[in-house]
């Protein structure tokens, strides 16, 4: 919860710093130099492609975490089976 407060929180710290600054400037990139537009809409971009790209590197991670946690799922299940088992027999 405290995420989704924090990151509500930078979200709007950035709309108004991006609103405050609403001159054009043109972006030099390494063999291109894109025309101008507002910077509220670069910083905009800039964050969004951030926000992307951290999402990217992170996906291998996640996927590990997932992976073992249904791993471990499945060897709950077994000694949850294991333990039922055990009591019927001792029935």
């Amino acid at each position: 919860m405290w995420h989704l407060i924090f990151a509500l929180f930078i979200a709007i710290l950035i709309s108004a710093f991006a609103t405050l600054n609403n001159a054009s400037v043109s972006v030099n990139f390494i063999f291109w130099l894109a025309p101008a537009v507002p910077l509220a809409l670069m910083i905009l971009l800039s964050v969004l492609l951030g926000v992307i790209l951290a999402t990217l590197f992170e996906m291998p991670e996640y996927f590990k975490i997932w992976q073992k946690m249904r791993e471990l799922e499945k060897k709950l299940k077994k000694y949850e089976d294991t333990i039922i088992i055990n009591e019927e027999k001792k029935r």
